[in-house]
This record gives C-alpha cells, sequence and structure tokens, in this order.
C-alpha cells in the first residue's frame, strides 16, 4: 500500500522513478533492515544490494525483486545497468539523504539521465501511521511512562545524572526495549537551562529542579518523554516558569485535530509563552512527528505551513531555559485524530 501510494507521487511529479538511500525509508517501504537502495517505478520495485545482504534481503523483502551488486564495485555501477535495463530518464533521489559526494559520482555515471531532487516523499508516508504503528508506539510510550516512575525514585540529592542515567538506561532494557531512543538527559540546576543538555559528573543537590528527557524504542518505533523532578523547596520563579510551560503546552494540546495547520500549534504555545514574558527564552520548535525515527515529518514550527492529519504522532515539548540560573520543559506523545487527539504518554 506505501509503494502504490509513493508510486502515485512519482508520477505527480513527472518521475520516471525514485532511487530511496534512507535507511530509514528502506525498512519502511521493503521492511529490509539492512544496507541497500531500493528503485521504484510505476511498474517494478527493486532492491538493490551486495553479497552481505542478499539472503537477508530475501528472506525480509519477500515482495521485491532483489538485485545483488558486485562488492568490490561503486554502487553507482550498479544503479547505472538497472536504470539502463528500464530505460529511465528523469530519476528522482532523496536529496536529504544523498551525500554530496555519492550524487557527484551518480550524477556523472548516469548522463544523461536527469536527476530531480525530492525532499520529504517518502517521509510524508511515514507520518501518517497505521493501526499496527500506532500500537508499536503505545507500547514504546508505556514503557516510557514506567521508566520515567522508576528514575523519579531514583533522583535523590547525592546521586549524579550520569549515575541515574545509567541506571533508568539498564532498566529499559531490563523492561524489555529493543534500546534506548536516545541518550538519556538528567540535568539539574542550572544545567537544565541547555535543552540537550550533556549528562554530566555533577552531583544532584537538594532544593533543585531536575529536567528529565528519556525514550524508548521498541520493535522499531521510538517514544520521546520530558518530565521534570522537584527536589525539596523549590523557588516561586521555577514554579511558576513551569506553570506557564504546563499551560502553553495544554493549549496547544486542545488545539490538535486534522485539518489545523502545524504552525498554528507551534503559534498557540508560543504566544502564551511571549506573553508571559519568556519569549526569548523558548527557541526550538513546539515538537516534531515521531515513528521510525525520534525526530521525523513533521516539525512542529512556526514555519510549517502543511496541516495535520489523522494519524499523525506529535510531540508537543514546550520549555523556557534561562542561561546561568535553569530551565523547565514538558514533553509528551500525542495522536492526531479527526476531531482532537489522544494523549499517549500518561505518567
Amino acid at each position: 500500500m506505501n509503494v502504490n501510494k509513493l508510486r502515485q507521487r512519482i508520477l505527480k511529479t513527472k518521475l520516471d522513478g525514485l532511487l530511496v538511500t534512507n535507511k530509514v525509508n528502506v525498512a519502511y517501504l521493503a521492511g529490509f533492515k539492512g544496507e541497500g537502495q531500493l528503485l521504484i517505478t510505476p511498474a517494478k520495485k527493486i532492491l538493490l544490494v551486495d553479497f552481505r545482504f542478499k539472503q537477508q534481503a530475501v528472506k525480509e523483502a519477500k515482495s521485491w525483486q532483489v538485485s545483488e551488486r558486485s562488492n568490490f564495485r561503486p554502487p553507482e555501477e550498479a544503479i547505472l545497468r538497472l536504470v539502463k535495463k528500464l530505460k529511465l530518464k528523469r530519476l528522482g533521489f532523496e536529496s536529504g539523504a544523498l551525500s554530496y559526494g555519492f550524487y557527484h559520482k551518480l550524477s556523472r555515471t548516469l548522463l544523461p539521465v536527469k536527476l530531480a531532487p525530492c525532499a520529504n516523499m517518502v517521509e510524508q508516508l511515514r507520518a501518517i501511521k497505521s493501526a499496527e504503528e500506532i500500537r508499536l508506539l503505545k507500547k514504546a510510550a508505556g514503557l516510557a511512562a514506567k521508566s520515567y516512575a522508576f528514575a523519579k525514585k531514583l533522583i535523590k540529592p547525592g546521586r549524579s545524572e550520569e549515575e541515574i542515567a545509567r541506571e533508568v538506561e539498564y532498566f529499559m532494557r531490563a523492561l524489555g526495549c529493543q534500546s534506548c531512543a536516545f541518550e538519556t538527559i538528567v540535568a539539574s540546576g542550572e544545567r537544565s537551562s541547555m535543552p540537550h543538555a550533556l549528562t554530566s559528573g555533577k552531583v544532584i543537590k537538594d532544593n533543585q529542579a531536575v529536567l528529565l528527557d528519556l525514550g524508548c524504542r521498541k520493535s522499531g518505533y521510538n517514544s520521546d518523554l520530558t518530565r521534570m523532578v522537584f527536589l525539596g523547596k523549590i523557588g516561586g520563579k521555577i514554579k511558576r516558569n513551569f506553570k506557564i510551560v504546563l499551560q502553553a503546552q495544554a493549549m496547544a494540546i486542545k488545539a490538535i485535530k486534522a485539518g489545523v495547520r502545524v504552525s498554528q500549534i507551534d503559534r498557540i504555545a508560543r504566544q502564551y509563552i511571549i506573553k508571559e514574558g519568556f519569549g526569548d527564552f523558548f527557541g526550538h520548535a513546539l515538537g516534531h512527528g515521531i515513528g521510525r525515527e525520534v525526530h521525523e515529518y513533521p516539525a512542529v514550527s512556526p514555519e510549517n505551513q502543511d496541516s495535520l492529519k489523522q494519524g499523525m504522532v506529535l510531540t508537543i515539548e514546550p520549555g523556557i531555559y534561562i542561561p546561568g540560573w535553569g530551565g523547565v520543559r514538558v514533553e509528551d506523545m500525542v495522536l492526531v485524530k479527526q476531531n482532537g487527539c489522544e494523549l499517549l504518554t500518561q505518567t
């Protein structure tokens, strides 16, 4: 079904075929988890691999024509052979996934075939999750919630950020996670002002706020969850900023439904934070799509004029970050529905 939808897009953009090189997109379309490229035309779907992955490709991509290339020759030569055989004149390629070096070799090898850059062609298909994908994302979100409950008990004065992150990641594996979706963030005190702070050996102190950002990968799908843990006596400024972030998130989530512009969701949360006087301290997008990759299409940003569609899964994560003082962020995953959305991260 996904390949048929992609073929419709190929025809609409007047291409003879599309070369897929993004490993995540290869797995999404063909079910193949090794190294290879896809060549898709209105009539053919070919998986190109070398000797190392031939058996795996035949097993995993049963409905695809598996073409083996020499392990000792450049891949562009094998692509040229297929392009000539299929008599393709205009070939699309994933502009966000192809290195300049590979593009340069490919463009010289394939002359006079015209190479046409294509952005997000497969990613836009991936953005609409199937019922099975939604089930897997809910499973990953549930594992993240359990991991947060475990982490919350660990975060105490006298323990280091690294020690907590290490134990949480071990717990995720013990739960049955395939892996961590990304490196767990534990940022305490003023270090929480860095949105993607690297977890350090810093010892957590009493009367501090701790930002915890974690995610689980299960069956190839990811979760992403951020919570604040407050220790001891917390000042009024932190509490106020936390309430602002919570309200901004609640307002954005309430507005989510199919048909609403993505930029409008960002604008609702951002304008509220600006109104409260902290616009200069919220410098990242409100959220992002999540699925096979932690950050995928669509970006929930002021620039994204696309509309939300039923079946998209997004993170909504407003924050306020004040250098030298500290930051707060709250992040949840939501499933876009026709007349609203469903919160997937319940803690």
